[in-house]
């Protein structure tokens, strides 16, 4: 929209439609001047626009190209078919011709709000509107056989309706008020996103909190814990109950005696521990000693004999290291150096490496736990102490979080074959049907339509290629029911046949191994071999066409497609020009007072004057109108059967046209004997 480009309704196809006129003009040699009836358009008064575009409706949308284009312009809008929707061409060569009696619209027309630089725009604007009348207030519509009001209220001959109120499609001004308006829903849906990633994050952070919980042990201790409060209210009680007796006694004199003399002697039995723990301390720290003393001598004993085990089991394994650890250990030895200066050599090498541990540990490892920490709001340990939590987390990761996206994988697969079943599969069994019925209908139209000797009739059957037959069987089968908005493949697969299924999915599997390897192909710049999806989901892909000719005379059969090798192209011509009389005839049997129009260009271009003949006789017999294009090698077949006949002559861009006589006799050609 701030680019300048409009999107129109029903799926923007003003613009589709006005790219392909151009796109035919472009191809004629003529300028692409296709233009989109609304803009060409102007409301002078404001207050009227959405009154304007209310009664215009969807012929807002519609092409207008000079009247001089019109013809090229009508062939790539017959061709589009059904793809033009509710579009329409203007005939601006019967809008000119009109014109010319057109009057001008009354002051209080709804028309005369509407101006155009674009005359045709104009007087097409006129048709429509000229008969509306406009009202200032609802009181005097019905004063008028067609009238309309400001606020959208419209009155027909006998009817009074509410107009819905349209979007704006004409002027600058409606485009500016339609591209705020997505500018605000576009800054409103950024609020929207901004807060949903916001509240994401809290969540997550809770739920971090909640799951470190129950990896915890606080809930077991909580329940150990939880009788501790009658305990201690029990301890308390009894606690008071003794400090009572205690007072009571101390309060006799007897005890009060016995409690100094027991005193005294707690006294001199205090001196004489402290000095026997004084005496047993001593003893105690020459024993820790000796003990330290032992346990290193053992340990050391057993370090020797590790030593020497792990050295045995390395130099069997590698006995050419042998000789050069001796030679090491002789250098380490030499100028009267002992095993204990060697072995402060293997303690200054191992200070190295834990140096080099450290380094590791400072530059490396610690600034990642950091970052971990504050990118997921932790507080794990640094360095070698949180090794483990952070394996731990690791292995939740694992556990927890990939188990759930790989719930969430099998449910999208669920939910890709569910939708294969509902809106492919069905369908396509569904088109399958409808393409046997359309074809019988044509056959019985086409058994009574006879080329010379020959009668012909379209074979549909499942194809040849085995795998595409097994999947045509997959695809009819009874087991492939359709499936309702309500339904689901779990209510399906209670009542379903497992082979069925099986096959089902072997037709999935084999679908999106075609499509994988085609988008691989793609990516790498290959051409791409295999079936594409399209192809798949067309249900033609599973059917084999062909046409049996069979003589009326003889009785011979034969297939088209197995003597169209040995045929000219004239012979393979005829069924076609056949079926298409089947199929016309199909459209006009069914209607009352039909032109029975049939168009053919470049008509017979593969066929001898012998097989045309029976063709236009053919044509004649159906009393189909007939409107031919054709060349002048073909013309002495063709025109006997015809009653006007025309010669377009074309000379760089301009094309001359003129009645065409056939020159029999000199004095009946136009132009000449003077």
């Amino acid at each position: 929209m701030s680019g300048g480009k409009w999107v129109y309704p029903h799926g923007d196809a003003a613009t589709k439609v006005r790219d392909a006129v151009n796109a035919e003009l472009k191809s004629r040699g003529m300028t692409a001047d296709a233009k989109i009836f609304c803009e060409l358009l102007t409301v002078a008064d404001e207050s009227w626009q959405d009154c304007v575009e209310a009664c215009l409706g969807d012929r807002r949308f519609d092409i207008l190209v000079p009247p001089a284009h019109y013809a090229a312009a009508k062939s790539a809008f017959v061709a589009l078919g059904d793809r033009v929707g509710p579009i329409s061409l203007l005939d601006t060569p019967g809008i000119r011709k009109a014109d010319r009696h057109a009057e001008t619209a009354p002051a209080d027309s709804l028309a005369a709000q509407v101006t155009s630089e674009n005359p045709l725009a104009a007087q097409y604007a006129d048709t429509i509107l000229r008969r509306i009348v406009c009202c200032d207030t609802p009181d005097t519509l019905e004063h008028f056989p067609d009238s309309a009001t400001r606020d959208l209220l419209r009155h027909h001959p006998f009817r009074l309706e509410r107009l819905r109120r349209p979007q704006r499609y004409i002027g600058l001004d409606a485009r500016r008020e339609r591209a705020d308006a997505l500018e605000a829903q576009l800054a409103a849906q950024a609020d929207r996103c901004r807060e949903a990633a916001q509240t994401e994050k809290t969540l997550k952070s809770a739920y971090d909190q909640y799951q470190n919980v129950l990896r915890g042990h606080a809930l077991e201790q909580l329940a150990e814990l939880w009788a501790s409060r009658a305990a201690l209210e029990a301890a308390r009680a009894d606690c008071t109950a003794q400090e009572q007796k205690l007072a009571d006694c101390r309060e006799n004199p007897m005890l009060q005696q016995l409690y100094r003399e027991e005193e005294a002697r707690e006294a001199a039995w205090e001196t004489a521990r402290k000095a026997v723990e004084q005496v047993g301390g001593d003893i105690r720290v020459c024993e820790k000693q000796i003990a330290s003393c032992e346990a290193e001598q053992s340990k050391a004993v057993e370090t020797a004999a590790q030593s020497r085990e792990a050295a045995e089991a390395f130099f069997a394994q590698h006995p050419l290291l042998e000789p050069l650890a001796q030679e090491r250990k002789k250098g380490l030895m030499t100028g009267g150096r002992t095993a204990r200066a060697a072995a402060q050599t293997a303690e200054k090498a191992q200070t190295r490496l834990d140096d080099a541990l450290r380094v590791y540990l400072t530059s490396t490892l610690e600034p990642a736990q950091r970052d971990y920490n504050e990118h997921y709001v932790c507080d794990y340990p640094l360095g070698l102490a949180g090794v483990e939590q952070y394996r731990a987390q690791h292995d939740s990761l694992v556990r927890i979080d990939l188990e759930r996206y790989a719930a969430r994988l099998e449910q999208a697969q669920r939910d890709c074959k569910d939708r294969f079943r509902k809106d492919i599969l069905f369908r396509m069994k569904d088109d399958i049907f409808n393409a046997r019925r359309q074809f019988r209908e044509l056959n019985k139209v086409m058994e009574q339509l006879t080329y010379g000797e020959e009668v012909y009739r379209f074979e549909l059957e499942p194809s040849r290629d085995p795998q595409l037959a097994a999947f045509y069987q997959v695809i009819v089968d009874k087991g492939n029911q359709q499936m309702t908005d309500g339904d689901s493949l779990d209510n399906l697969a209670a009542t379903a046949d497992p082979v069925y299924e099986r096959q089902v999915d072997a037709l999935m599997e084999k679908i999106m191994a075609d499509v994988d390897e085609n988008t691989r192909a793609r990516q790498e710049g290959r051409t791409t071999s295999g079936a594409t999806l399209s192809d798949y989901v067309d249900y033609r892909t599973y059917l084999d066409y062909d046409i049996k000719v069979t003589n009326t005379v003889s009785g011979q059969q034969a297939y088209l497609s197995r003597v169209s090798r040995d045929s000219s192209g004239g012979e393979n011509q005829a069924p076609f020009y056949v079926a298409i009389c089947a199929s016309l005839l199909q459209i006009y049997d069914k209607s009352e007072n039909s032109i029975r129009l049939a168009l053919l260009d470049e008509a017979f271009s593969r066929m001898t004057s012998d097989r045309i003949r029976p063709m236009m006789e053919l044509f004649r017999r159906l009393q189909l109108q007939v409107l031919l294009i054709s060349t002048v090698e073909k013309s002495t077949a063709i025109q006997p059967y015809c009653d006007i006949t025309y010669s377009i002559v074309r000379h760089g861009d301009a094309n001359a046209i003129a009645p065409f006589y056939r020159a029999e006799h000199p004095c009946r050609c136009p132009g000449k004997g003077d």
